[in-house]
Formats: C-alpha cells, sequence, structure tokens
C-alpha cells in the first residue's frame, strides 16, 4: 500500500523538523512505532469478537450513515468556498 510509505515519510518529515536532537526524533518516532503497532494489534485480536456482534443489516445502516455525513461535508465545503 503506498499509503503507508507517505504516512511515514509525513510522520518523519514532521518529526525531523519538530525536533532538533536525533534523540528526540527517534523518540517521537519510536512512539508513533509502538502506538501504530498497539492499535493494528488491537484491531486483530478484537477483529473475530466484532465480527459476532456486526450483522449486514447493521453494516448497510452504517454505511448510509456514514455516506450521508460524508456528503454534508461534501456540501459544507463547497458552500465554504463559494
Amino acid at each position: 500500500n503506498p499509503f503507508v510509505f507517505v504516512v511515514w515519510i509525513g510522520i518523519i518529515t514532521y518529526a525531523k523538523e519538530k525536533f532538533n536532537s536525533s534523540t528526540d526524533t527517534y523518540i517521537y518516532l519510536s512512539a508513533a512505532l509502538i502506538a501504530i503497532l498497539t492499535a493494528d494489534t488491537t484491531k486483530a485480536i478484537l477483529a473475530q469478537q466484532i465480527k459476532k456482534i456486526i450483522q449486514p443489516n447493521y453494516l448497510i445502516k452504517v454505511y448510509k450513515i456514514v455516506g450521508i455525513v460524508l456528503i454534508g461535508f461534501a456540501v459544507r465545503m463547497i458552500l465554504h468556498v463559494i
């Protein structure tokens, strides 16, 4: 996934601009890596439990709500530009 590469380039660029010492940069990057690893591990562990709860009808409702929200934000952005 090329997006992961872009995200890490952004994180590294931000860290280099924000922190003057290389030690602080390494601490920041380590913390970011640990946070991402923790989030991905948690998603993998909870996937089986969430799978039992989520039903197709529920997903259809969630997709419709998210779609309406995204359309609302798009309309707001268009109106803001105009």
